[in-house]
């Protein structure tokens, strides 16, 4: 049996290489809109299930998948907004959250992002040799090579303040001499917080404290 499924592992490796994209860890997934559907709204109680957040809208379910641990894990009931923006190459999915009687969102999260689109505040989406960036002006922070080498970003916006996390990537493989017609993909998170919480990925069995972050479960601050 492990060599069957390391068997399975080489040949998803070979079709994603044969695909001209170089494979991720664990590539996130927004599930639940249809191909050429701009979005979808409503309210919902968002909860974690085996790993994927469930966001049950009156008229679907939308999933997304995986959900990182060092991310809320309970929640009250949400605003919730889906935007799906085509491509040739593939849709970028986004997803935005804030508490219900509150105008402004507390979390936003998409996948398929591309370069220069948006991310919170005026930032922006950046790709290089290096890596993936948040950009404003001329302003940068490294966000990392690839979700393997992420590290979390805080990042202001007006009087608030944002983590961004990249969680996973794909980046077209160059072939000399051949052109390619896909783009550089990323899956981001941006979680708005306070100046005094401290931005980034908690210590292995460590439980973050999400007590400072509007529309999230728990004890109040």
């Amino acid at each position: 049996m492990p060599r069957a499924r390391h068997l399975k592992r080489l040949c998803i490796a070979a079709a994603l290489t044969l695909a001209g994209i170089q494979p991720t860890a664990a590539q996130l997934r927004i599930a639940g809109l249809l191909p050429f559907e701009q979005g979808a709204s409503g309210e919902a109680t968002p909860v974690v299930d085996g790993g994927t957040l469930q966001i049950p809208l009156a008229d679907r379910s939308l999933r997304i998948s995986p959900w990182p641990a060092f991310l809320p894990q309970e929640f009250k009931p949400q605003q919730v907004e889906a935007r799906r923006q085509p491509a040739p190459a593939g849709p970028s999915d986004r997803i935005s959250m804030r508490h219900a009687g509150s105008r402004a969102s507390w979390l936003e999260i998409a996948a398929g992002a591309r370069a220069s689109t948006a991310v919170v505040g005026g930032w922006t989406l950046r790709h290089t040799s290096r890596g993936w960036w948040l950009a404003q002006g001329t302003r940068l922070h490294f966000l990392g090579q690839d979700a393997a080498h992420a590290r979390a970003v805080m990042v202001p916006a007006g009087m608030e303040r944002w983590c961004v996390h990249l969680l996973d990537s794909s980046v077209p493989a160059e072939r000399p001499g051949a052109a390619t017609e896909g783009e550089a993909q990323a899956a981001w998170v941006a979680v708005r917080t306070s100046p005094r919480q401290r931005c980034g990925f908690p210590a292995q069995g460590a439980q973050p404290s999400w007590r400072k972050v509007d529309g999230v479960a728990g004890p109040a601050a």
